[in-house]
């Protein structure tokens, strides 16, 4: 349970996150956290991806998508299933074949979408 004021961080990877209103607060019901982290372009394809409809129920890409995806930011984020070394070898395997279908490691249309109704999103 977090509490307004809190601070968690990550000491590998430098991300932090600041409650700005914690589950103590809101009785569990969510909570309110500045994130500071360094895979920003990551988060903003990823979201873009799932606001045109190209996520499954999960918000997760189809395995081309996530295959470029990975490659394209693999300094800032390990996905820790399957393992690395079947990761590298199986993206490795379908990226050629995502670029040639048109996929992309990152979208520069996501990179200044603000949100999904076109509204930007508040501070």
């Amino acid at each position: 349970m977090t509490t307004t004021g809190d601070v968690i961080e990550n000491p590998v990877t430098g991300e932090r996150g600041v409650v700005r209103l914690g589950t103590v607060e809101t009785a569990g019901a969510r909570a309110v956290v500045d994130l500071y982290v360094r895979f920003e372009a990551m988060i903003l394809n990823l979201f873009g991806l799932a606001q045109d409809g190209k996520t499954n129920a999960r918000g997760l890409p189809s395995l081309l998508q996530l295959a470029l995806l990975a490659r394209e930011f693999r300094d800032v984020i390990r996905f820790t299933r399957p393992p690395q070394v079947v990761q590298a070898v199986l993206f490795g395997m379908l990226a050629p074949l995502a670029r040639l279908l048109g996929y992309q490691g990152s979208y520069p249309e996501y990179l200044t979408r603000r949100s999904a109704t076109g509204v930007p999103l508040e501070p």
